[in-house]
């Protein structure tokens, strides 16, 4: 069936299935929902909605812990909480059990945690924070930007990094679902979400993705090249990341097309990060 041809309450229902596939809710009960063909392309429709609610709770954070020497370690703190709990939980520990896999050399069914797995959480905590507590809160206005006509969708400088991070994290997760075979013990879900999947869809949202990257990493024409390096070494880490984790464990998997979100993430916020310093004077 032509994606175009669904009646509303189907693309509801994809849009649904693809936030059970992203967010810690749902069960496998409508793994054989015929809907899960079409999830894929909403992916990064979730990260935007996350990307907007972390922004939101950074925000209500600062304005309720205030900051340190210009440094918010609180509000950091609390959105990654809500990161560690719900939002990324599912790239976060796919992640993690990934690499106890790899050192054990062998994948362990059911799920299980060991040193290895909360070594890895522990790390990607001390990292995600270290990144974003780093970031400044960008010292320079341009009156004359264009983009801040744009509302709440041109955040200040602060919070842009909230919302860009679960946006390519979705995005690279929709990149792992094109690339290599999907492994033959996976889920009736899994199977179906990559098979459903196109090519062409991911790089449509890849441009849609670099747009709004460029669009928060410019505050003025001549910092646009930064930015599409930014989305530049996100595509390539990515790519390495899915091409990688599905070599190593014979097929993709749940586990390691949300591993390569995971990836996706750390690499956009440590791309970021310098590029911020200079663009905005921080």
């Amino acid at each position: 069936m032509n994606p175009a041809n669904l009646n509303p309450a189907s693309k509801w229902r994809a849009i649904a299935l693809a936030g059970r596939f992203v967010l810690p809710i749902g069960s496998s009960s409508s793994d054989n929902d015929s809907s899960w063909h079409y999830a894929g392309r909403w992916l990064v429709l979730w990260g935007l909605l996350i990307g907007l609610l972390y922004a939101g709770i950074f925000g209500a954070a600062w304005r309720f812990y205030g900051e340190h020497h210009g440094i918010r370690f609180a509000p950091v703190i609390v959105v990654l909480a809500v990161d560690f709990a719900f939002g990324g939980y599912r790239r976060i520990w796919a992640f993690a059990h990934l690499i106890q896999d790899w050192l054990a050399r062998a994948p362990t069914r059911p799920m299980t945690i060991g040193p290895a797995a909360i070594t890895a959480v522990v790390a990607i905590v001390l990292l995600k924070y270290g990144l974003l507590v780093a970031m400044p809160r960008g010292a320079w206005n341009y009156p004359w930007n264009i983009f801040n006509h744009l509302g709440w969708f041109y955040p200040s400088a602060a919070y842009r990094p909230y919302v860009l991070m679960p946006i390519w994290g979705c995005w690279a997760t929709m990149l792992a679902l094109t690339l290599g075979r999907i492994s033959t013990k996976e889920s009736g879900r899994m199977v179906a979400i990559a098979h459903g999947h196109r090519l062409f869809i991911t790089v449509a949202h890849w441009l849609i993705c670099t747009l709004l990257t460029v669009i928060y990493a410019s505050a003025e024409p001549r910092h646009v090249a930064r930015g599409l390096i930014i989305s530049l070494v996100v595509l390539v880490a990515a790519y390495l990341a899915a091409f990688t984790f599905a070599r190593r464990f014979r097929g993709q998997t749940e586990e390691t097309v949300q591993a390569t979100g995971l990836v996706a993430e750390l690499v956009l916020l440590g791309a970021y990060l310098p590029a911020a310093n200079v663009i905005y004077g921080y």
